[in-house]
């Protein structure tokens, strides 16, 4: 009898053993179950996310684009339209002054502060336009118009400044010559707001596969700390970099600031064919 109750009892075992190993198999099968369905979650939303980037990516890309053409369509507007009637306003004060009676001196000053409002006004449409689209980037040349900018910043500030460029100016295309210009132009801006620096060096140079703009300060360097428009700037610097498939870096102090932009040779520099004069 003894013996049957044992008998029974490890066959109750047994099926227990059984029972609870098939519900151990099956929570670990629906545990893998759902590990492998959240893995493939994962991946979808990773793949959504790169592709809202992207778009993202491109869609600023293309507003910059457009923000750029526009400037230089408003530019030209400005330099054609506006010139002109500027222009001929200061010949017809001078042709009035030239035949004006000499003793009607009070008529004469009247004049004399129009005409140089109209070069106040000449200047000021010469500053908007520069600022708008720089004409000795197309006119001269990418380096002459970085020189400018980088003198007129540090005589403007104070700033000691020293520069190095290349001997053979690079051919750069369109879409790297205006990022590279917007970006030192940024970057002249917000260190024309710090008061702790005192000097700036300026460097363009081709490293290995890379065309390098290097932008170093003694005094804060580069932040975005100060206000939104900081941020953005720093934003906008670090994505027209990224649309050229180049690096941004962006060092702060003690040791001064150092920003260092590299594009590479193939997406910066124009094919031997396009650069070459016909």
């Amino acid at each position: 009898m003894n013996t049957w109750i044992a008998i029974a009892a490890i066959a109750c075992n047994a099926l227990l053993i059984a029972v609870a190993a098939r519900l151990v198999y099956k929570d670990l099968n629906r545990r893998a179950l759902e590990a492998d369905e959240l893995r493939k979650q994962k991946l979808r939303l990773e793949r959504e996310v790169d592709e809202r980037i992207r778009e993202l990516v491109e869609l600023s890309t293309h507003l910059q684009s457009v923000a750029e053409r526009e400037k230089a369509s408003l530019a030209r507007e400005l330099h054609d339209e506006l010139g002109g009637l500027l222009v001929g306003a200061r010949m017809d004060i001078s042709w009035a002054e030239q035949h004006l009676d000499g003793q009607d001196t009070d008529l004469k000053q009247r004049l004399n502060r129009v005409q140089q409002n109209l070069s106040a006004a000449i200047d000021l449409k010469r500053r908007i336009i520069e600022d708008l689209r720089p004409t000795l980037l197309d006119n001269v040349g990418f380096i002459a118009a970085l020189r400018w900018q980088f003198k007129e910043t540090c005589a403007r500030v104070g700033l000691k400044c020293a520069e190095y460029f290349p001997a053979e100016e690079p051919k750069l295309t369109a879409d790297a010559a205006i990022a590279l210009f917007r970006i030192a132009q940024e970057a002249f801006a917000n260190l024309a707001k710090n008061s702790g620096t005192k000097a700036v060096d300026l460097a363009l140079d081709i490293d290995d596969d890379c065309l390098v703009l290097r932008i170093t300060d003694d005094g804060g360097g580069i932040s975005d700390a100060s206000s939104a428009s900081g941020a953005h700037g720093l934003a906008s610097m670090r994505h027209r970099v990224r649309a050229l498939g180049g690096t941004f870096d962006l060092s702060g102090p003690p040791a001064g600031g150092t920003l260092v932009v590299r594009i590479p040779i193939s997406r910066a520099l124009r094919p031997l064919a396009e650069a070459e004069p016909q």
